[in-house]
């Protein structure tokens, strides 16, 4: 691994062949994907200045422009997700949950809608003609 820590800088492509060599996992093993993802949280735990993106079976370890568009793109991903949680939790029957389970499940919605009008207001505040959805925020960040 050690090797990988020494290739970290913004721009570099570290292709599926050098992975391979270095972690001795092929690219057509099943548990691959998974050691992408752990090689690029420890490239980013050893620098936190750098955004690695896991792109054509390689690492990219991306220069400031992409790694602005990349990460505004990820921000607005979880947004996505944030809504589609706080819809689905609003499902769940409180009324079959007990006492203490439908307090905490109810102080959880009410944070989770806190979270998301929070960041509806910001965005209507930075884009006023947008509906103040979630989904605006690609408009912003772009």
């Amino acid at each position: 691994m050690k090797e990988l820590i020494k290739m970290v800088a913004k721009g570099v492509y570290i292709t599926p062949q050098q992975i391979t060599e270095i972690t001795g996992k092929s690219s057509e093993d099943s548990a691959y994907g998974f050691e992408l993802m752990s090689i690029c949280k420890l490239m980013e735990d050893y620098d936190p200045k750098v955004t690695c993106k896991i792109e054509n079976g390689g690492i990219a370890i991306l220069d400031d422009k992409h790694a602005s568009a990349y990460n505004a793109g990820q921000f607005a991903r979880h947004l996505f997700g944030m809504e589609r949680r706080h819809k689905k939790i609003l499902t769940v029957d409180n009324s079959k949950l007990t006492g203490g389970d439908r307090k905490v499940h109810n102080r959880r919605v009410e944070i989770m809608g806190k979270i998301l009008t929070a960041a509806k207001n910001a965005l209507q505040q930075e884009m006023p003609e947008l509906k103040p959805t979630v989904r605006a925020v690609k408009n912003i960040l772009n």
